[in-house]
């Protein structure tokens, strides 16, 4: 992701993007916002990411909830 910013100089990434090492970081990136706005990521993953100064939007997101966070 710290890369991303360094050649875009934003976070908006799109779905279908893949790094030059070929990681799908879209699809990561989507997979963990899903998550997160379900309550199903750990506080430290969380505190990680904002630490590079991406945000999560707070609209959506609700409380925890085990059964909902195995589904994913």
């Amino acid at each position: 992701m710290e890369d991303f910013f360094e050649d875009y100089g934003h976070y908006n990434i799109k779905t279908n993007y893949v790094s030059p090492d070929g990681f799908k970081l879209g699809i990561f990136i989507n997979n963990l916002t899903r998550k997160y706005y379900k309550g199903c990521v750990e506080n430290y993953k969380i505190e990680r990411i904002e630490s590079i100064g991406y945000k999560f939007k707070e609209t959506n997101k609700r409380g925890s909830s085990e059964e909902l966070c195995n589904k994913l």
